[in-house]
């Protein structure tokens, strides 16, 4: 909880703040300490202050790059974190999810209105893959990966004759697909050509 000194050098607890970017009122715990300050707490609240650095980071294009280079030894140090700190990691998540019950429905509800196409594409292929009309590759297609994980099965269209034409992506890939990754995309659209033998015409596309 942020502090403050009066006049008299006595020191006054804050237990709320204006954020400076959403101009909510907020309670003390979601604005990080900053010393510096008056009140004890920094300018943005949390959630403002993320949005911006990640903002910030994108525009410049540093993130980026630096994810790309460094793949490997993110994910590495974020499994250690997580084996080390699981207890901790997973009673943020509940009270996160506990302090924005409503506001995480209420975009699953939107997401799920604007992409019925995915959920009714997810359907089909999670059924045929229980009832054995589809097989779930042990290894990522992308030739240069072929990692032995338990792959994700992508869509590269949502028309119905293509809707269990997939192919199993390692997570790593899978994520680069669906953040537009230029030499991704490529890779995944020749394996589509490759086994499927069809093009994805941009309104069928993600």
């Amino acid at each position: 909880m942020g502090r403050k000194k009066t006049n008299e050098n006595v020191e006054v607890k804050v237990t709320e703040k204006k954020c400076g970017k959403c101009r909510e009122l907020k309670l003390a715990e979601y604005f990080y300490k900053h010393k510096e300050t008056k009140s004890g707490l920094s300018s943005y609240c949390k959630l403002c202050a993320k949005n911006y650095t990640t903002e910030k980071y994108l525009k410049s294009g540093y993130y980026i790059d630096y994810h790309k280079e460094n793949q490997g030894k993110i994910c590495q140090k974020s499994r250690e974190f997580y084996q080390n700190n699981k207890e901790s990691v997973q009673d943020r998540m509940a009270e996160y999810y506990d302090q924005n019950r409503d506001e995480i429905y209420q975009t699953n509800r939107r997401w799920a209105a604007k992409n019925k196409s995915k959920i009714r594409a997810g359907q089909q292929v999670t059924r045929a893959v229980l009832r054995g009309e589809l097989v779930r590759p042990l290894n990522c297609e992308i030739p240069s990966c072929g990692r032995d994980v338990r792959v994700d099965l992508h869509h590269e269209s949502y028309l119905d004759e293509n809707l269990l034409k997939v192919v199993g992506l390692c997570r790593k890939h899978h994520k680069r697909r669906h953040s537009g990754d230029p030499d991704t995309v490529k890779k995944v659209r020749n394996l589509f050509l490759k086994k499927f033998g069809f093009n994805v015409n941009p309104e069928d596309e993600l």
